[in-house]
C-alpha cells in the first residue's frame, strides 16, 4: 500500500471514529427522552433569545445600520462557543479515558468529538434567530457574510485549541478544573461580546486590541453591519494565535495519553 493510500485509510478510520464518538457524545449528553438532539439547538437559543429581548427596547445609540438585536445575537452566541468548547473541557478525558485503550481512539478524536455538537447548537441558534430578526424587520441580512464566517471559524479554532490546553492541565487535578468556569465568566468583559471597541477608552481599548477574541468579535460585527468599520480585526494575528494554541494543545494531550499508557 502506497503512502497516500495509507494516508486515504487513515482519515476514513479517523472519520468514523469520530462520527461514533459524536453520536456517543450526543446521546449521552440529550439522551433520547423529551426532544432529545433538539436541546442542542434549543439549549443555546433560548439563552440567546432571552439575551436579545434584553437588548431589543435599547435606544438607537448603537448608529446607522447597527441594530440592537443582531448585535446582541452575534456577541452573545459567537461567546458561547468559546464558552461552551472551553467549560466543557474540565474532566473530557477522564470521562473518557477507557475509550483510549483503543488504538483507533485518541484524546483529539474525543475533543472533536465533544465540540462538534456544541458548535452546530451555537451556529444553528444563530442562523435561526437572524432569520426570525431579519424576517420581522429587527435585522439586516449580514453585508459581508463571508467576514461573519470568518470570524466565527476563528472562535471556533480559538476556542478548540484552548479546550485542548484546558483538558490537558486538568487531568487528574480537580483544582485546576475549578478555575475553567472562573476564567469563562471572567473572559466575558474583555470579551467585546457586547460592545464595540471604539466605544472603550483608548487605554482601555489599545489593551484589548491585542486580544483575540475582542478582535474575532470586531470581524463578525464587520461582517454583519455595512457601517461596522474593520480597524480592529486582524485575521491573521488571530490565525496565528490559534495556530500556536493548537501546537502547544496537541503536545500536551499527547504527553496525557503517555502517561495514561505508560
Amino acid at each position: 500500500m502506497s503512502r497516500s493510500q495509507r494516508t486515504v485509510t487513515g482519515f476514513a478510520v479517523q472519520r468514523r471514529t469520530i462520527g461514533a464518538l459524536v453520536l456517543r457524545e450526543v446521546n449521552a449528553r440529550y439522551g433520547r427522552e423529551n426532544i432529545g438532539v433538539l436541546w442542542m439547538i434549543g439549549e443555546p437559543m433560548m439563552l440567546a433569545t432571552v439575551i436579545t429581548l434584553l437588548h431589543l427596547n435599547q435606544p438607537t445609540h448603537y448608529g446607522s445600520d447597527i441594530q440592537p438585536a443582531p448585535f446582541a445575537i452575534i456577541g452573545y452566541v459567537v461567546f458561547i462557543i468559546f464558552r461552551g468548547l472551553f467549560n466543557r473541557a474540565e474532566g473530557a478525558i477522564e470521562q473518557n479515558q477507557s475509550l483510549l485503550y483503543h488504538r483507533q481512539v485518541t484524546v483529539f478524536d474525543i475533543m472533536v468529538a465533544r465540540a462538534l455538537p456544541e458548535i452546530v447548537g451555537c451556529l444553528s441558534a444563530m442562523v435561526a434567530l437572524l432569520g426570525i430578526a431579519i424576517a420581522v424587520g429587527y435585522a439586516q441580512w449580514p453585508a459581508r457574510p463571508l467576514q461573519l464566517m470568518g470570524a466565527v471559524s476563528l472562535m471556533v479554532w480559538w476556542s478548540f485549541a484552548l479546550s485542548l490546553i484546558a483538558a490537558s492541565v486538568t487531568y487528574r487535578n480537580e483544582t485546576v478544573g475549578r478555575q475553567l468556569h472562573v476564567l469563562s465568566y471572567f473572559s466575558i468583559p474583555i470579551s467585546a461580546a457586547f460592545f464595540q471597541l471604539e466605544w472603550t477608552p483608548l487605554f482601555f481599548r489599545n489593551i484589548l486590541s491585542w486580544f483575540p477574541m475582542a478582535l474575532i468579535m470586531e470581524q463578525a460585527r464587520y461582517g454583519q453591519f455595512r457601517s461596522a468599520s474593520d480597524t480592529y480585526t486582524a485575521p491573521a494575528y488571530v490565525a496565528a494565535w490559534g495556530a500556536v494554541l493548537t501546537y502547544v494543545g496537541l503536545i500536551l494531550v499527547r504527553r496525557v495519553r503517555d502517561r495514561i499508557h505508560g
